[in-house]
């Protein structure tokens, strides 16, 4: 009779919790779900900020005429180019405006392609390298979005705290394992080797418009504009977590 009684009482327990979860579907897809979820939360935000800010930094004119008027590049290696013309011309081909990198510029009177074969083949790398992280981008920024919105549909909003909270710390370790790289020659050359090839420093006039001091800037606004969105997207998550306060 005791065994009987048991049974019985544990075949209710199991229908009870079983309907519980049908009503709060939360309980039915579990717990652990959420937190794997708001792992990947964490790890695509940098991510989504950071591809972002480099894709704004080498697609757009703003920091090639800046580094151009400053270096004044043009009449250091004698051609009549204004930075402004190079800049464009530049940032045409990033965006993929124009599908060939050449550069017509007044050398000796004479109107000349500027950029050897060489430095085409440089530039169609690191587009062809930006259009990956840009690829990149643009799968992990839906797929964040979509498990942000289902994560807040089933009111699992310290999931999304622990996500942005966490995404800061690792935001920063990638900035600084990124500092780490830049400053070492030995790793940054491997990796410039890697994806640009093994001429990438040498001959043409690429090593002359894209200087030690050209990639600091690039690395410097990346950071502050990955910075800046990474705030806004931060405060903007605030305001779906934050537990309301009924004394204020």
């Amino acid at each position: 009779m005791a065994k009987s009684f048991r049974a019985k009482r544990n075949i209710k327990i199991n229908i009870t919790r079983f309907r519980e979860r049908e009503s709060n579907p939360s309980e039915a897809i579990g717990p652990v779900t959420f937190k794997i979820s708001a792992i990947l939360i964490a790890m695509m935000l940098p991510l989504i900020v950071t591809l972002f800010a480099a894709n704004v930094v080498f697609r757009m004119p703003d920091l090639y005429s800046f580094e151009f008027d400053r270096s004044e590049i043009a009449q250091e290696v004698g051609i009549d180019v204004s930075a402004k013309k190079m800049s464009s011309t530049i940032s045409n081909f990033m965006l993929h405006k124009t599908d060939e990198f050449s550069l017509i510029a007044e050398y000796k009177g004479k109107d000349t392609p500027i950029l050897s074969i060489t430095d085409a083949v440089r530039m169609e790398k690191i587009r062809g390298l930006m259009d990956t992280t840009f690829v990149i981008w643009c799968i992990i920024t839906p797929l964040s979005l979509v498990l942000f919105i289902l994560t807040l549909l089933f009111g699992k909003k310290k999931h999304l705290k622990y996500a942005c909270r966490v995404s800061v710390v690792i935001y920063f370790v990638l900035l600084l394992a990124f500092a780490y790289v830049a400053a070492t020659d030995g790793i940054r050359h491997k990796l410039t080797e890697m994806f640009l090839g093994a001429d990438a420093g040498a001959g043409g006039l690429f090593p002359q418009l894209f200087t030690n001091y050209f990639r600091f800037e690039a690395a410097a606004a990346t950071f502050v504009i990955s910075a800046i969105f990474l705030g806004i997207l931060i405060s903007i998550c605030r305001r779906f977590y934050k537990e309301t306060n009924m004394f204020g």
